[in-house]
């Protein structure tokens, strides 16, 4: 497997048998695990029975449920569907190449992916180990990278058979020194035409949404889910950078599916409380106790406490805890940190997003939809 010398860049996660890890994790929502969840999971021979009296270790273990692409199965179901498709992880170096890893070899390949002095992919809180997500979003971009790389020069034309990714040249740096020093014109034009592709694209993805939603004839009387599916259309315009405005027909499209004034109603009245109570939750700061050790094995060192929103507070507490947000939402109304109101409405939203998943609408519109951006390849070469 390699001890991860030759990781330089974030880039370099994307090769074997990281990958594996990695496309696990974003197969199950990026949930987190245990190291004994990883090893039932990613490992021909976990060994777990080893470690248990009349296996009550493998039991817990079995019990657990996951959203798995789309679904919620038991863990022991995700195994069986990742041995099917070979997904288990293999040394890829030394002498025992192409064989099955073992317990040890993930316990280095782990130790290897959340190194701080390397690119960190991994993060671990307690006992459990999950993607960072600005990594995450920087190995999807690697990948939409490799996607051209692999495209021979006579046939970049047929990846817009394959959708769009849109590669921002304001983002990026060199070009935006060379376009505004020499060209700034084509730096102006480049951008206009970039912004305009992307506007295409996310019309058409709406546009599939609002047409899917249709078909569901149930969400026309429920306003809390007709509004759920709305605040999904802004929030992907949002993460685009475009401007709201320029959707406001896509937007009446999902109002308009209501079957009544009521439900109409009730779906701005829920997009009206979700909002404003997020707005509440972000501005609300209080303490929060991170506990980290530095190496596998060693003793912890005295909890750390920092200040954080109470919309962060809640994700911390889902994933220090183990438990679902909504448990978070209801132990944090308890505790009186939250009120019952803005309790209640989470918990609404909670309810709002397991239903969407259910509907398999998340397939159409998610942070998975970007994986689907449209590829345009500008060969600077022609700039010149």
């Amino acid at each position: 497997m390699g001890r991860g010398k030759g990781l330089k860049e974030i880039q370099d996660f994307n090769r074997q048998p990281y990958r594996t890890i990695i496309e696990m994790f974003k197969d199950i929502g990026n949930e987190p695990l245990t190291f004994r969840e990883l090893r039932f999971l990613l490992l021909e021979n976990h060994e777990l029975n080893r470690l248990s009296h009349g296996g009550k270790i493998q039991q817990e273990i079995l019990k657990r449920r996951l959203r798995f692409r789309g679904g919620e199965i038991p863990l022991e179901e995700v195994r069986s569907k990742l041995l099917e498709e070979e997904k288990v992880l293999l040394n890829t170096t030394g002498r025992n190449k192409g064989r099955p890893m073992t317990v040890n070899g993930l316990n280095r390949l782990l130790q290897t992916m959340k190194n701080d002095s390397k690119p960190k992919v991994l993060e671990k809180i307690e006992e459990t180990y999950r993607l960072s997500e600005l990594p995450l979003l920087q190995l999807s971009r690697a990948i939409r990278e490799e996607r051209i790389l692999r495209c021979p020069d006579d046939k970049i034309g047929q990846l817009r058979g394959e959708m769009i990714t849109v590669y921002n040249v304001v983002a990026n740096s060199d070009l935006e020194r060379e376009f505004e020093g020499k060209e700034g014109e084509t730096y102006r034009q480049l951008r206009t035409f970039t912004n305009e592709v992307v506007k295409v694209w996310a019309r058409q993805r709406i546009s599939s949404f609002a047409e899917r939603l249709k078909a569901i004839r149930d969400i026309q009387d429920d306003g809390n889910f007709l509004g759920y599916c709305h605040e999904m259309v802004t929030w992907f315009i949002g993460s685009l950078g475009l401007d709201e405005d320029d959707f406001k027909d896509d937007l009446c499209r999902i109002e308009e599916l209501a079957s009544d004034d009521k439900t109409k109603k009730v779906a701005r009245v829920y997009r009206r409380n979700v909002n404003a109570c997020k707005r509440r939750l972000k501005e609300k700061r209080v303490g929060f106790m991170f506990p980290y050790s530095e190496k596998e094995g060693e003793p912890k060192p005295e909890e750390r406490k920092r200040d954080v929103s109470l919309i962060s507070a809640i994700r911390m507490v889902s994933a220090v805890q183990n438990i679902p947000v909504s448990d978070a939402v209801r132990q944090m109304v308890r505790e009186g940190k939250m009120g019952k109101t803005d309790g209640n409405w989470l918990l609404i939203e909670q309810d709002m997003g397991e239903l969407y998943r259910r509907r398999g609408l998340w397939q159409l519109l998610s942070s998975k939809t970007f994986d689907d951006e449209p590829i345009i390849v500008i060969d600077t070469r022609l700039i010149h």
